[in-house]
């Protein structure tokens, strides 16, 4: 099986729930554990950020029925919830900018999803149509 018809399955239903759970328990237990090193350094801890909400959103964004500005919204509430808890934690502090950093991975997360949800509906048109392409308007120029 290719890699672009593994990406276009859908998943079980019960995979992507699981997954985010799993993503949420390590982003707030990452979050309220002491500093491992100095913080910022190379800018790792906002590619971490950026990353490991990313995968976040578009976890969230796979759960059927679960519509992408929830899964947005969802990813953003759970890193500022993790950098306020960070406050009451030694050697720990919350930041604007770790904020923003999974924010913006947040949006790349569901942005993904939001694509890769696309590619699926295409995907489906097109083995309805029997394989071949549906065409986008007729010769009039309107829609089908």
């Amino acid at each position: 099986m290719t890699l672009v018809r593994l990406l276009l399955r859908q998943p079980p239903q019960w995979l992507p729930p699981l997954i985010a759970g799993l993503l949420m328990v390590s982003a707030l237990v990452g979050s309220l554990l002491p500093q491992m090193g100095p913080p910022g350094e190379y800018g790792i801890d906002k590619m971490v950020h950026v990353l490991g909400y990313a995968a976040l959103a578009f976890a969230l964004g796979e759960i059927r029925g679960l519509r992408w500005p929830w899964a947005l919204i969802l990813a953003l509430v759970i890193g500022g919830g993790a950098e306020l808890l960070q406050t009451a934690v030694p050697e720990r502090d919350g930041s604007w900018g770790d904020f923003f950093a999974g924010g913006l991975g947040a949006a790349l997360g569901v942005a993904v999803q939001v694509a890769l949800t696309q590619a699926r509906v295409q995907a489906r048109t097109i083995s309805a149509a029997g394989g071949k392409a549906l065409p986008l308007s007729d010769e009039s120029g309107k829609h089908p």
